[in-house]
């Protein structure tokens, strides 16, 4: 006898949404930061330290969703859920990064 099979349809949905906001906000996080580092060669300065900020964060969300990847896979867990956990523990840090750049470029102003 087979096991039941089980339904992932809302896990797909919430990593589909948990993902799409990661990637745009990553895309926006990558916009500001090559922005700012073009502006700041063209004015004559160094422009890698805007890039180690942005990129140490990155690395720590890769490195927080690796191993949380592997402890996952070591459950057993199916794909559709493993996406969804991942997604939630990866969206986060960029989307806060996303409304502090929001932030400060509205009180710029």
């Amino acid at each position: 006898m087979r096991p039941a099979a089980r339904k992932t349809g809302t896990a797909s949905a919430l990593a589909a949404v948990f993902w799409s906001v990661t990637v745009l906000s990553l895309g926006w996080l990558v916009f500001c930061a090559l922005n700012i580092s073009f502006w700041a060669a063209i004015a004559g300065g160094n422009p890698l330290p805007y890039f180690l900020f942005p990129a140490g964060g990155l690395a720590a969300v890769i490195a927080v969703v690796a191993v949380m990847n592997a402890f996952l896979t070591a459950k057993g867990l199916p794909r559709q859920v493993k996406l969804a956990a991942l997604g939630a523990v990866a969206f986060p840090g960029p989307l806060a990064g996303v409304l502090y750049t929001l932030y400060w470029l509205s009180s710029a102003t």
